[in-house]
């Protein structure tokens, strides 16, 4: 297992948006942490992915949806 850390803000649908991106590239979230921030800030999204490659690909995905993601932590 890995994870990716997601830098969000968080309007509606943002989850969605990307477990949708993920499952299109057949990558399974096994486990996420969500922890908002204040109303008009930036919250952090933590995924749990199988493995690095997975987590690489994810962050991959997630940057080029425009947010910032760093991720492959154990």
């Amino acid at each position: 297992r890995a994870r990716g850390v997601v830098v969000i803000h968080t309007p509606p649908g943002v989850i969605s948006d990307l477990a949708t991106a993920l499952g299109h590239a057949y990558i399974n979230i096994e486990d996420l942490d969500l922890r908002p921030g204040p109303p008009d800030g930036e919250g952090e999204l933590v995924l749990v992915v199988e493995g690095p490659e997975a987590a690489a690909e994810a962050v991959r995905l997630v940057s080029g949806r425009g947010y910032v993601a760093a991720g492959g932590v154990p």
